[in-house]
């Protein structure tokens, strides 16, 4: 498993700062609705919206425990008590409740085919009807960035590391994936981060 680092998850939440808003805005999000976002993370994301509706319920899942720690942790200390973290798979843990609204970002595109099936018959079982899932995320291969000469070499690395661990069909196998599990396209927006 890869091992996040708080601080990379905190430097992309800054950058992806306009994304991340339009996605939560899609959400609906309203006193009493209930909440999944998938990979939370450090918990940016989910305390944001557990901050953007106080009367709404946020559940966070991701696989990775010690992140998961971070997460509750910040959502101690700012004495949140409409959210909790999870450690587990979306693609098969039984939540034992239903959401209004979903969210998974920058984590579709690490799965295959299969497990991109597998969690949306999961979370279909896990939806509300009219519920609203939002997947955010990167197309790695047309990233660009500006570095200084002596780093050309590495970050041409990285951005080939990064291609090279994502499902570049991600898009299609999730909307053919979703929409077989019983979701309807709503829309695609697209935005670059300049």
């Amino acid at each position: 498993m890869m091992k996040l680092n708080d601080e990379y998850l905190a430097l992309t939440a800054k950058l992806a700062h306009d994304v991340k808003v339009a996605s939560y805005t899609g959400l609906g999000l309203r006193p009493g609705s209930r909440h999944l976002e998938i990979g939370s993370g450090n918990g940016h994301d989910s305390i944001a919206l557990a901050e953007l509706e106080p009367d709404a319920q946020i559940t966070g899942i991701d696989l990775n425990e010690e992140i998961v720690a971070v997460a509750n942790a910040r959502v101690k200390e700012k004495s949140l008590t409409n959210i909790i973290h999870l450690t587990g798979d979306a693609a098969v843990l039984d939540l034992g409740t239903r959401f209004h609204s979903m969210r998974a970002e920058r984590v579709l595109q690490h799965l295959d085919d299969k497990r991109i099936q597998d969690l949306a018959a999961n979370l279909a079982r896990h939806a509300e009807p009219g519920c609203v899932f939002s997947m955010v995320g990167a197309d790695w291969e047309t990233l660009t960035c500006t570095v200084p000469k002596q780093h050309g070499e590495t970050f041409s690395a990285i951005k080939q590391a990064l291609i090279a661990a994502s499902n570049s069909t991600c898009v299609h196998s999730t909307i053919a994936a979703f929409e077989g599990a019983g979701f309807v396209t709503g829309r695609i927006d697209t935005w670059n981060i300049t």
